[in-house]
C-alpha cells in the first residue's frame, strides 16, 4: 500500500512538474532533481525583516525526500546576521520548505497512521560567503567549493485528524559529510560595499 501511494505521488510529481513548474529545470539544480525553488522566511527582528532560500528538491524512488539548500538573499545584513546566528535555523528553514512543498504538491507528505512517515532530509553547505549586487540592491549568500555537506533528516507525516491537518515531524539526526576548511568567524560586512564585492568564505557550522 505504501509502495503505490509512492509510485501515485512520483507520477503526480512527474505530471505538475510540466504542467506548472515548467522554469524548474534549470542547471542551478543537479540533473535529476527539481528547481530552483524560492520560499521567504520571516525573521522576528524589530521590524521584522525577511530571508529568501533557494532550494532544490528530489523524492528517491524509495521515497525519500531529499532538499539542497543551493543559497539565500537578503536586503538587509542585520536581518541575515540574526537568522545566521539562530540555533534552530534548519528547524525554521525545515518548517518553510515542507509548507511550501505540501502546497504545491499535496499528495507528497504522506498521512500519519495509514502510511510509514516519508524521510525528510536537508542538505546544506557548511562554507559559504556573500556577494553584493547593488544594481538589484541585494546580497545573496553562495556556496564556496569546499565539500562539507549538513544533512539533517526528518521523519514526516500529515495528521488529518485535526480540524486544520497539520505536519507532523520527528528529528532523526544530522551528520556532517566531507570536509571543509573555512573560517570560523562570520565576515565583517562594509557597510556600503561596492558592486560585486565577496566575503570571505566562512563557516554555517553543522550543529
Amino acid at each position: 500500500m505504501k509502495n503505490l501511494f509512492l509510485l501515485f505521488a512520483a507520477l503526480l510529481l512527474i505530471i505538475v512538474g510540466f504542467v506548472a513548474l515548467p522554469q524548474t529545470a534549470s542547471a542551478q539544480c543537479p540533473s535529476g532533481w527539481n528547481g530552483p525553488l524560492t520560499t521567504n522566511i520571516t525573521v522576528p527582528t524589530t521590524p521584522p525583516c525577511t530571508i529568501t532560500i533557494e532550494y532544490c528538491w528530489f523524492l528517491s524512488p524509495g521515497g525519500i525526500l531529499f532538499t539542497n539548500v543551493t543559497g539565500y538573499s537578503f536586503f538587509d545584513p542585520n536581518c541575515f546576521i540574526a537568522f545566521f546566528i539562530n540555533p534552530l535555523r534548519d528547524d525554521i528553514i525545515l518548517t518553510s520548505l515542507l509548507n511550501q512543498l505540501n502546497g504545491l504538491y499535496p499528495t507528497l507528505i504522506p498521512p500519519c497512521g495509514s502510511y510509514s512517515a516519508m524521510t525528510f532530509t536537508l542538505e546544506r553547505a557548511v562554507c559559504k560567503y556573500i556577494e553584493n549586487d547593488s544594481a538589484k540592491q541585494v546580497m545573496y549568500v553562495k556556496n564556496c567549493t569546499e565539500t562539507g555537506v549538513c544533512r539533517s533528516t526528518w521523519s514526516v507525516c500529515i495528521d488529518y485528524s485535526e480540524v486544520n491537518p497539520k505536519i507532523v515531524r520527528t528529528f532523526i539526526g544530522k551528520t556532517l559529510d566531507g570536509s571543509s576548511e573555512c573560517p570560523d568567524e562570520f565576515p565583517i560586512i562594509p557597510l556600503n560595499p561596492p558592486d560585486g564585492w565577496k566575503s570571505p568564505c566562512f563557516m554555517d557550522k553543522c550543529q
